[in-house]
């Protein structure tokens, strides 16, 4: 079985920062995708944030290297006024968390993948962390 995932900001962040909570799980859930054995899909606003955290932790061509490798890896989904409107509708605790639940259950993902614990509670998409998910399809870390 192929699952479809839609990645949170924060599984960007774990990729390319060192040292983050759950960034062994995020590294071994790109290695998944790279082989083709989940699809991954992200918003362009995930990009856009991950792109604006690290500007404090990373030189200019470091960040851009990894948004072109993201852009590589990963499907890329770009939210409508309808994305953004059912995003403002949405229960979630803000706005961006709103656009990528939006976007995962207009994709049909199979698992939002986030470290936010209280995010997309109400979505008919089920948030596991990277970590829970490997967890899941009996993949060991490492």
């Amino acid at each position: 079985m192929t699952y479809k995932l839609f990645l949170d900001t924060n599984i960007l962040l774990d990729n390319m920062l060192e040292r983050r909570p759950d960034g062994d799980a995020a590294c071994k859930l790109m290695k998944l995708s790279e082989s083709g054995d989940v699809l991954c899909t992200v918003s362009s606003t995930s990009l856009n944030d991950a792109y604006y955290v690290t500007r404090r932790f990373m030189p200019e061509e470091q960040r851009r290297r990894w948004i072109a490798f993201f852009l590589d890896a990963f499907d890329v989904a770009a939210p409508t006024a309808d994305i953004c409107r059912r995003a403002l509708a949405s229960d979630e605790p803000d706005f961006e968390d709103g656009i990528v639940r939006a976007l995962a259950e207009a994709w049909g993902a199979s698992f939002i993948i986030s470290r936010d614990e209280r995010a997309f509670a109400g979505s008919s998409i089920p948030r596991v962390s990277a970590r829970e998910f490997l967890e899941l399809v009996g993949t060991k870390e490492g």
